[in-house]
């Protein structure tokens, strides 16, 4: 069930841009990505449409996995994302629209992420069509970090920027220059 029409304009394919993905890179070293194709993948092992991420074992992905899921399919990634950094010890970090009035929000990522970044700005995603970017986002990004089992109170929350794709603020940039332990 998808939470928005997908029209020929705004398709559920978008690649992430170069600018936000390699601060994610540097920062998570991911070794797989759960949502990708071989144009688009920002890790050396990856799961396409195909193979279908929400069905397939994980197992080829490594440790540290990224994620940005088709954005009609949001609500059944995250959930997947959780389960599996919890039953398999991994980090996983979900590039999604930041719409924390939808259920799977409240019921997946506020109890049970470890980290929450909230973009500022909009993120122009690249279109799948000719790369260009299309500064037509209709709605914000958030970064969702699930890395294990929470066993704190709270996700760390913060601000990333939408033009750089890092943090904004002094003490999200020390945060952010932290180790990623699982």
């Amino acid at each position: 069930m998808t939470h928005r029409k997908t029209t020929e304009a705004s398709r559920d394919d978008w690649q992430t841009p170069p600018h936000i993905s390699r601060p994610l890179i540097e920062r998570f070293k991911f070794t797989g990505d759960c949502a990708a194709s071989a144009v688009n993948t920002v890790a050396p092992q990856w799961i396409d449409e195909e193979r279908d991420s929400l069905l397939s074992s994980w197992s080829s992905l490594g440790d540290r996995v990224f994620c940005n899921p088709p954005y009609s399919k949001v609500g059944f990634f995250i959930k997947r994302a959780r389960k599996e950094a919890e039953a398999n010890r991994r980090l996983v970090a979900c590039l999604v629209p930041a719409t924390p009035g939808n259920l799977w929000f409240h019921n997946w990522a506020i109890s049970h992420a470890r980290e929450i970044w909230f973009y500022r700005g909009r993120i122009s995603f690249l279109s799948p069509v000719d790369g260009e970017p299309m500064p037509a986002n209709p709605v914000g990004s958030v970064l969702v970090v699930f890395n294990g089992t929470q066993a704190f109170s709270g996700p760390r929350i913060g601000s990333l920027c939408a033009k750089s794709g890092l943090p904004v603020h002094e003490n999200d940039q020390w945060y952010w220059s932290l180790p990623c332990w699982l």
